[in-house]
């Protein structure tokens, strides 16, 4: 059955991980088992609760301004066409910049805090966004722009009712990249801005 294989793995994984917890002489401190991880999550459950919901919100918050900035940016850059040529190089190649470079100017910025990890966030999540939609506004078929232009459309016409409905499943191949990176963008944030001390990356 489906389930078989899984289970089977699951299993074993377990038994290996006593088993190193065997061979480590007993030390919890250096292999703690499931039952003993389960138990400490249990008693600081208020903490991690805090840093759960701390990370939550630097990820939520960055995550949403990519999307709403990135849609609109893609949508400038897929209508003109000397602003694409002129800016979407430029996308791509700060898209390949690591955030930790940027660190010491968003720390300069913003300071240490919540404002500092949402910039951090909204930088991981905002580029799959911006890139993807402008692909996707540029995807639409060389025909139907044509039969649109010989129609009198206008250029806001050709934008609203072909190349963003064409956009549209590049928009959420860009949100769920986005999504995947927003939570590890909110950890990195703390851990290098110094966001909320009660966050997962404080």
């Amino acid at each position: 059955m489906i389930w078989v294989l899984p289970a089977v793995t699951g299993v074993g994984f377990l038994v290996l991980w006593h088993a190193a917890r065997l061979a480590s002489g007993g030390k919890s401190w250096l292999i703690p088992t499931p039952l003993e991880i389960l138990q400490a999550a249990w008693q600081e459950r208020a903490v991690l609760a805090r840093a759960v919901e701390s990370t939550a919100l630097g990820a939520l918050g960055g995550f949403l301004g990519a999307a709403g900035v990135g849609f609109v940016l893609a949508l400038v850059l897929g209508v003109s066409r000397s602003l694409n040529r002129s800016f979407y190089p430029w996308l791509l190649a700060l898209q390949m910049t690591p955030v930790i470079v940027l660190a010491p100017v968003i720390v300069f910025w913003t300071g240490p805090g919540m404002t500092g990890v949402i910039l951090v966030t909204f930088l991981i999540s905002f580029f799959p966004i911006v890139v993807n939609t402008t692909q996707g506004l540029l995807s639409a078929e060389a025909t139907m722009v044509d039969l649109f232009r010989t129609y009198g459309a206008s250029r806001v016409q050709e934008l609203w009712l072909l190349r963003v409905p064409a956009a549209m499943p590049y928009f959420l191949a860009g949100l769920r990249i986005a999504a995947t990176l927003a939570p590890v963008g909110a950890i990195f944030g703390q851990y290098i801005v110094g966001g909320a001390p009660t966050g997962t990356g404080g």
